[in-house]
């Protein structure tokens, strides 16, 4: 087994079970903060180029920027179809809406000048439009200081 398959197989892992952490630990906003660095992506980009050569890493980059545009929109989806349905339609809802900007997104010969800003402007119409946590449901178990809702309620108190 080459070096590069079994440094890919343990990093991954650790790079998820770390941010999950931290989601639990200091809540989503930090989570978050830390899923948009490049943690995952990197040491991708860092095995493609290895693997397929810096030409082939470049144009991988670029899609990767694209891909985050399509990652918006479902964590757009997912956030105002959880306000109306349960997980699973939630997940379906944005799932489809993934697809289908990704298969928009996969029409386009993309350059970074191109991407770069397609990505930026997702992300402030992200910022702009996604529900507040103020705004969300509440799962009204924390009237008897007791959490029944754990990991999906929005207090980051009761995921510990």
């Amino acid at each position: 087994m080459s070096v590069v398959l079994v440094f890919k197989l343990l990093t991954t892992p650790a790079l998820i079970w770390g941010l999950t952490w931290l989601v639990r630990r200091y809540g989503p906003a930090v989570g978050g903060l830390a899923m948009g660095v490049p943690l995952v992506t990197g040491p991708i980009s860092v095995f493609t180029s290895i693997e397929r050569g810096g030409g082939y890493a470049a144009q991988a980059a670029v899609a990767s920027l694209v891909g985050q545009v399509s990652t918006c929109a479902f964590c757009f989806a997912y956030a105002r179809a959880a306000r109306r349905w349960n997980a699973w339609a939630s997940a379906g809802c944005a799932a489809a809406t993934f697809l289908v900007a990704t298969l928009l997104w996969s029409q386009v010969r993309w350059k970074l000048w191109l991407a770069a800003p397609l990505l930026l402007v997702a992300l402030a119409l992200l910022a702009r439009a996604m529900p507040r946590v103020a705004d969300a449901a509440r799962c009204g178990s924390h009237l008897g200081g007791t959490c029944r809702c754990a990991w999906r309620c929005p207090r980051p108190s009761c995921w510990r």
